[in-house]
């Protein structure tokens, strides 16, 4: 038995450690503030949109198993880089947190700052997963279709949480 640690392993725990710490922190706000109830509203509102988009999901998805395959047989899946998908998890839950939070009837002008952090977090998630798939050059055809889903559903959730926090629905 070796003493060196698997990259996969090493890659596998801070993947644990960038998703779970936030999304833990996220569940203990919600319990704090008694929206859980509100934020699970938010989340079947955003999964039932992006049910809607299955004709982009689906040939996603088939270009995403095409991807993990090449990149299984190129032994290509144990880099840190791949690190950069970790918050096209996180965000998307953190702007339906926010959502639920700061949930309003009436946008108050003294409350727009609300909107515009989840405006930010959107351009945030944009701006991350195009950068996953330049950090990721040698699997892009494994990360590219995960970062646009990724936008896709960043999109809704954005959308989703904006419409809770200024109280404006369509």
């Amino acid at each position: 038995m070796t003493d060196c640690v698997q990259p996969t392993h090493i890659l596998s725990q801070w993947f644990a450690i960038l998703t779970l710490v936030p999304l833990l922190l996220e569940i203990v706000l919600l319990l704090i503030t008694g929206q859980l109830e509100h934020f699970l509203w938010l989340a079947e509102q955003a999964a039932t949109t992006l049910l809607l988009s299955w004709p982009v999901a689906i040939p996603l998805f088939i270009w995403w198993v095409i991807g993990l395959d090449r990149c299984v047989e190129r032994d290509e899946l144990h880099s840190l880089r791949l690190l950069w998908l970790t918050p096209q998890i996180v965000l998307p839950i953190t702007m339906l947190v926010f959502g639920a939070v700061f949930a309003s009837d009436v946008l108050l002008p003294s409350n727009r700052w609300q909107v515009t952090v989840v405006h930010c977090l959107y351009l945030v998630s944009m701006v991350l997963s195009l950068s996953a798939i330049f950090q990721n050059r040698s699997r892009q055809s494994f990360v590219a279709p995960l970062s646009l889903f990724s936008m896709l559903n960043s999109t809704v959730c954005a959308f989703t949480a904006s419409c809770s926090v200024s109280g404006d629905w369509l």
